[in-house]
């Protein structure tokens, strides 16, 4: 049996991820059911794909590869299609396999083949123009054996040692929340995740241990800090202060937002004014600009863990 992943990044060669393990190029396997069944193809940025790449389903690390090439590849359909489909398995009678990115043929834009030994991490995100993205080339199976060491490993930040694998698996699924949950879309909860997890990454403020007394109940406190969250984050994130309230009032308040349905309500109303209301393009642009901050964050946190694990493993070597 093969595991098919969603992707608009394919392999151009077969590529041994571990040991016997291989990711392969296939013709999309839903073809051949869709004649039969007339079931929907897989749908994939505006377009029905034509492609999809295999692993064995015995590969051990099937839902962290599908966590890690959602990100890597800054696609968040990778991961919606895992969590939602219901054919993830097919045997290898109803696979045509393509070895070589020769035997296929590229049809959209958006599709990209790349060498997985020289693989392109995007170090930006995509709201930076195309002219000034940054990547950074590593071989694909050696970043994610990073990321699955990152599992029991914790890197060091500002404050305090923090879990990198638990930040980029909250942020893919924070990403892609409206898409994957079709019921219950509360657009605040991204922006709530997104905080947390840039707090994590940031760190708290530096503490002050002079002890205070409260001149009201005489309490002693031991230990406070030294500026308040939001001066601390401001440094980093102008609208710190303002995600932090929706994210309080969502967890402790259970407030519900749905952009989809504000979005749409505002269409439909003849009174609407693009020009004086900027409700929705104000909370989009914050959502947007929080995850490319965060991605970039997390990318370059990986990106170093991996340097130095590689170093490591070369002087063991040595």
């Amino acid at each position: 049996m093969q595991y098919v992943i969603i992707t608009n990044v394919y392999p151009i060669y077969e590529y041994e991820i571990e040991k016997g393990d291989f990711i392969q190029l296939v013709d999309n396997p839903y073809g051949n059911i869709n004649k039969a069944s007339k079931k929907q193809l897989p749908f994939l940025s505006g377009q029905f794909w034509k492609y999809s790449i295999v692993v064995p389903d015995s590969f051990k690390n099937l839902k962290e590869l599908v966590f890690f090439h959602s990100f890597v590849t800054n696609n968040i359909q990778t991961y919606h299609y895992a969590e939602n489909c219901a054919k993830l398995y097919f045997d290898e009678d109803d696979l045509c396999f393509s070895s070589e990115v020769d035997k296929v043929t590229q049809t959209n834009e958006s599709i990209y083949f790349e060498d997985f030994n020289q693989f392109p991490l995007l170090l930006t995100c995509n709201r930076i123009p195309a002219n000034e993205k940054e990547y950074a080339i590593i071989d694909y199976g050696s970043l994610f054996q990073s990321f699955i060491e990152l599992k029991t490993d914790k890197v060091p930040g500002m404050s305090g040692k923090y879990n990198l694998y638990e930040m980029i698996l909250l942020y893919e699924f924070a990403r892609s929340f409206e898409v994957t949950h079709r019921l219950y879309t509360n657009s605040n909860l991204p922006l709530s995740f997104y905080i947390t997890i840039l707090e994590t990454l940031i760190g708290k403020p530096k503490s002050c241990h002079s002890p205070l007394t409260c001149k009201d109940c005489g309490a002693k406190i031991q230990q406070h800090s030294k500026i308040s969250l939001e001066k601390h984050f401001k440094n980093y994130f102008q609208q710190f202060k303002d995600i932090r309230d929706i994210r309080h009032k969502t967890f402790h308040e259970g407030r519900y937002f749905d952009f989809s349905e504000f979005f749409s309500g505002q269409i439909t109303d003849s009174s609407f004014d693009y020009d004086n209301n900027k409700n929705i393009q104000v909370y989009q642009h914050k959502r947007e600009e929080l995850e490319c901050v965060i991605r970039i964050l997390l990318t370059n946190e990986l990106l170093e863990y991996h340097k130095k694990r590689v170093e490591i493993n070369r002087t063991k070597k040595a």
